[in-house]
């Protein structure tokens, strides 16, 4: 059990106010009880902790002092949000500081949460003999705002204890009203004290410090004679400061000294690799001295601050293109909420009908012909809709109403005039649809190296994708007043095949909700004949600053690859200020890629920010420097853990962001109860395979996942892995491809297993512990369905084998697309990268994914959280077995790991039985199971092949073993090309495959 708080309330105060007004004499009058009459002016932040009761509760008092100077703005008003109150003070003695009370408040309103309590303090009402603001003026101010009202003095201690506990009242009473001081009902954030030593938290990794200059330096070197020159014949009575920075007591740098110089500059950069846990960094400016050095100053920089997120944020989390609410309901909260699940081509139709300026679409595949809506609503949109539901037509009919419509596709070169491409992404038909209309298409390539060959360039080009998918538009305010940005993310597929629910049909839509819109490519089936290919997917959504970074991702690949013309003049919308959105969202949001110079135009404009230390004033602010970063610095943990943050890195000179790799590797390490993970390829960490080792496929997820379940089992602390993963590649199962790609998936599993394996053999040789078994820790899962002839809508009769074999079999898998982490119920990530080396690599597919967490529910040792990522993983679970066992509720205990797996167990009957039957639950375990030294077929695969195939499961590679030349498919080298007999080898009909030197990617 952790030990309870020793408060019962922690509440955020602000003192604002123009610069002299007495604020920071206020403050250590209440918080000190002390009083002197020269302080140095506050320029920036400063804050003290006061413990205090009030009516029987107990409150930590976090009280901020700030800087009322102009040019510090920006950083003190970043301190409204989550402050609880705030004591606006003037001068009784001092006019302007009393006008400029108007100015704060306006300050408030704009920064400020819209509940915050306020009261205005008169400070210095001892000095009457120079006092110009009257009492009876403070007190009409006060009334006009609402607002209490007290004249204080610091220096004689008149009405400060009252003034703060006037407003701690406030705060206590307004959030008790709002449920228990609850900051989910308040809308306001209760923060820990940096300095606080429960607020200490791992600082892991390389800190990049840079120490530019200080200004205005105490001179401690003084003598005090009046004219020293004359003495010494030159100027050498100053300071000679250095600056030395550290982690608690752990020194972690120190610069030069400048000798004579109160105006410094270092221009120094420190690389600090770190792994400290600390409350923050303490700065120090010193003089350097022949007896002792002497502090000309410090400040503590708070963990928490070395990198900003972007808070705030309103984000929707959804399951496959359509939800139509039949999973079996879910409560979360204290069982007072229901989760509803929201509708993404709905929303997305929706979306684009509102824009007003501007819609900006990305993706891998884009087909014109899609509707976004079905059924009923498709029927009453085509009736008394002003908008064609039809992708295409819907486009245009924006773009005519001068919104600015652009939209980026990938441009597979295996298609052209004569060929559709392999990959069917219809990038010819949307090029042709959109050629001489108001819609800005183009149409994006991969490119190759600088160094490349020219067939190696062109290879290149033909194996990787552009695979980022997001939609972003203007959309009015959830409110009503203005106008903001509303962006979609995750595995958008607007195209053929996609549209699906949590029922996956497979032959009972064909003529209905999916006429003409079926897909598949695991087997040769017919639109009339089906069975479709059933689809899961997860994407997500946001509202809120977030939304501008993926503008500034757009834009990066726009003006690196298209017509920079063509780009919505947004700037002048208003829509790119951070002020002007709205934060009451209460989600945290943070955006990564995989991408590099090549393709993408990394923005030289947006200048990276050091910070800058004024010792002497105490001054926090930033200077800029116009190096070329990511257009984020990536942050992407919890309020509980310090962030990650990273520039970009290099490879051959090009500018490479990996920081999709180094994301999921950062919520993997602080994972601490559970991780669920569904992803459209699984493959990497070679280094661990029992063969192969060589082949690069290096990606750590594989490696850090198992690191941590190891680390775990040797603490005997309970944790869970679930993992969910196509049963097949797309393709032909008894493809060489297709088995390639699930050789080295299989490789990867086994070799997690072995491991996992180990760390048991050893706890249970070491402790007490026994029948430990990796199904415990680790677990891989695939969805299927199979359906009765009832209600079909199937025509025709079958004529190809496999039309011939599923109209009696009448199963077929789900095919899992989705690209998601929930790391402990309290983070999620969402985005188009698949585990495998081309999506993490930063120098083959670009892709794009959103960090997202509410402050609000974080994870501690001994639980979870219940807010929204933890009800949206019940809705997936409940969805995908429907049911909702209360066991789901904690993931790592190993009650809900038997209740997941005997389900699983139970549907793998039913899928490879022979009677036919419909199933409404969906989860089946991974074809392979471990033996305790290897993975072998699951049991009741007939000959080790997939169900309705003679596909063996990976189990070798042969297909691609060509004499001289190996392909190595971990790195995706295989693609499937256009009949040129340069590039290509026939390895079976219909299907060409690039035989390229295995250095080819390195």
């Amino acid at each position: 059990m952790s030990q309870a708080a020793p408060y019962d309330m922690q509440c955020k105060l602000l003192m604002i106010g123009d610069s002299g007004v007495g604020k920071t004499c206020l403050l250590l009058r209440y918080a000190n009880d002390s009083f002197s009459p020269t302080f140095i002016t506050t320029i920036g932040i400063d804050f003290k902790i006061k413990n205090v009761e009030v009516d029987g509760k107990r409150i930590k008092l976090q009280i901020w002092d700030t800087a009322g100077q102009e040019r510090f703005r920006t950083i003190t008003t970043s301190y409204f949000r989550g402050a609880q109150g705030i004591l606006l003070v003037y001068d009784v003695t001092d006019r302007r500081s009393f006008e400029s009370i108007r100015n704060w408040i306006s300050q408030i309103q704009q920064h400020a949460d819209v509940h915050v309590n306020k009261i205005l303090v008169g400070n210095k009402c001892d000095m009457l003999d120079e006092k110009v603001v009257s009492t009876e003026e403070g007190q009409r101010l006060a009334k006009e705002f609402g607002v209490e009202f007290f004249e204080c003095s610091a220096k004689n201690d008149i009405n400060v204890e009252q003034s703060f506990l006037g407003l701690a009242r406030a705060v206590k009473d307004r959030l008790v009203q709002d449920g228990g001081g609850g900051p989910s009902n308040s809308g306001v954030k209760l923060k820990k004290d940096p300095r606080d030593s429960d607020d200490a938290c791992t600082l892991w990794g390389m800190l990049h410090i840079k120490i530019i200059q200080c200004t205005n330096l105490r001179n401690l070197d003084r003598l005090g004679i009046k004219n020293i020159k004359a003495i010494i014949g030159k100027d050498r009575d100053k300071s000679d400061p250095y600056v030395t920075a550290f982690l608690e007591d752990y020194r972690l740098l120190k610069t030069r000294h400048i000798d004579d110089d109160l105006d410094p500059k270092f221009n120094e950069d420190f690389y600090c690799p770190v792994g400290h846990r600390t409350k923050g960094i303490t700065f120090c400016v010193s003089d350097k001295d022949l007896l002792r050095d002497e502090s000309l100053g410090k400040y503590f920089l708070p963990v928490k601050e070395l990198i900003q997120t972007t808070n705030g944020n309103s984000v929707k989390l959804y399951m496959n293109a359509d939800d139509d609410g039949s999973s079996p309901l879910v409560k979360f909260g204290n069982d007072d909420k229901v989760w509803e699940p929201p509708r993404l081509w709905r929303d997305i139709y929706d979306a684009i009908c509102n824009a007003k300026t501007f819609i900006y679409m990305v993706g891998w595949s884009i087909d014109t012909d899609q509707y976004l809506l079905r059924g009923d609503e498709l029927e009453e949109a085509r009736a008394t809709g002003k908008y064609n539901p039809q992708i295409g037509p819907l486009l245009k009919q924006k773009a005519e109403e001068n919104v600015t419509v652009n939209l980026m596709q990938w441009d597979d070169y295996s298609s052209g005039v004569m060929f559709p491409g392999m990959m069917k992404t219809y990038d010819e038909k949307t090029r042709k649809y959109f050629t001489n209309s108001p819609v800005n298409a183009a149409f994006m390539n991969m490119v190759g190296g600088e160094t490349n060959t020219l067939i190696e360039n062109q290879s290149k080009k033909m194996a990787f994708t552009h695979h980022q998918k997001f939609i972003i538009m203007d959309s009015p305010k959830k409110n009503g007043e203005g106008r903001e940005l509303r962006a979609f993310i995750g595995g958008i597929d607007l195209t053929e095949g996609r549209w699906d629910n949590q029922k996956h049909p497979l032959f009972r839509t064909l003529q209905s909700d999916h006429k003409g819109d079926t897909y598949g490519k695991c087997f040769r089936t017919s639109k009339e004949n089906g069975p479709r290919q059933p689809w899961h997917d997860i994407h997500s959504a946001v509202r809120g600053p977030e939304a501008i970074h993926l503008i500034q991702a757009f834009e990066e690949r726009w003006k690196k690859q298209a017509d920079d013309t063509k780009l919505a003049n947004l700037k002048s919308t208003g829509l790119l200020d951070k002020d002007e959105l709205d934060y009451s969202g209460g989600w945290c949001a943070q955006l990564s890629r995989s991408i590099d110079s090549r393709v993408n135009e990394f923005n030289r404009s947006i200048e990276q920010s050091f910070a800058s230390i004024n010792i002497d004033s105490y001054d926090w602010s930033k200077v800029e420097e116009k190096n070329a970063i990511s257009s984020r610095k990536y942050a992407t943990a919890s309020d509980t853990a310090v962030s990650y943050g990273r520039c970009l890195d290099q490879k051959k000179g090009r500018l490479v962001d990996t920081s999709i790799h180094n994301t999921n590797i950062h919520h993997i390490r602080r994972a601490k109860h559970s991780i669920y993970i569904e992803s459209q390829y699984f493959m990497g960490s070679s280094f661990m395979w029992s063969k192969d080792s060589d082949v690069k496929c290096g990606n750590m997820i594989a490696a850090e996942l198992t690191l941590k379940i190891c680390e775990k089992i040797a603490a005997g602390e309970p944790f869970t892995v679930y993992i969910l993963l196509p049963m097949c590649m797309e393709g032909i199962p008894a493809a060489g491809a297709t088995q390639g790609l699930l050789h080295w998936q299989r490789v990867t599993i086994e070799a997690m297993h072995q491991e996992v394996q180990k760390a048991i053999k050893a706890r249970m040789t070491n402790s007490s512990d026994k029948g430990l078994k990796v199904s415990d820790y680790l677990n891989f899962y695939c969805l299927g369905t199979r359906e009765t002839e009832q209600g079909s809508e199937a025509t025709g009769n079958p004529v190809t084998e496999d039309e011939k074999t599923l109209s009696k079999t009448r199963r077929h898998q789900i095919y899992i697309h989705s690209k998601m982490m929930i790391v402990d119920d309290e983070v999620v990530l969402i985005g188009t990268a698949n585990i495998n080396q081309r999506s993490l690599d930063g120098c083959r597919d670009s892709e794009i994914m959103m960090t997202s967490w509410q402050p609000d529910h974080v994870a501690t040792k001994d639980s979870i959280p219940n807010g929204d990522i933890h009800a949206f993983r019940l809705h997936i679970w409940a969805a995908i077995t429907n049911q909702m066992d209360d066991a789901f509720r904690n993931p790592s205990s190993p009650e809900c790991v038997k209740a997941i797996n005997q389900i699983a167990e139970k549907n793998w009957q039913k899928y490879i039985g022979e009677e036919t039957v419909d199933m409404d639950s969906h989860l089946l375990p991974s074809p392979f199971e471990f033996d305790g030294v290897k993975l072998k077929a699951r049991k009741g695969l007939k000959d080790g092949c997939f169900s309705d195939t003679k596909a063996a499961r990976g189990n070798s590679c042969h297909l691609f073993e060509f004499h001289p030349v190996r392909v190595s498919i971990s790195q995706h080298i295989s693609t499937l090309l256009q009949p040129i007999s340069l590039f290509g080898h026939v390895v079976e009909e219909g299907i060409y495959t690039i035989l390229l030197r295995r250095q080819l990617y390195n």
